[in-house]
């Protein structure tokens, strides 16, 4: 496996951070806040919550992407 990948999503998850807001992930993906919201709530997105703001687990939702098999 190349490791090219691997380290452009660690530079985005340190330039973003590991938890996002669905505002930020919305931006960075093109998708509708409200549409980031649905996937958070039916736990298409992985979550956690941080005082009374529940946040997109970056760092996880990266990771998982990686070990993903694509198809095309």
């Amino acid at each position: 496996m190349d490791s090219k990948p691997l380290e452009v999503s660690k530079t985005l998850t340190n330039a973003v951070g590991a938890a996002i807001t669905k505002e930020m992930f919305s931006d960075i993906t093109g998708l509708r806040v409200d549409v980031v919201r649905g996937m958070m709530y039916s736990g298409q997105l992985p979550t956690l919550k941080v005082g009374k703001r529940r946040l997109i687990n970056y760092a996880l939702f990266n990771k998982e992407c990686l070990e993903e098999e694509f198809e095309f």
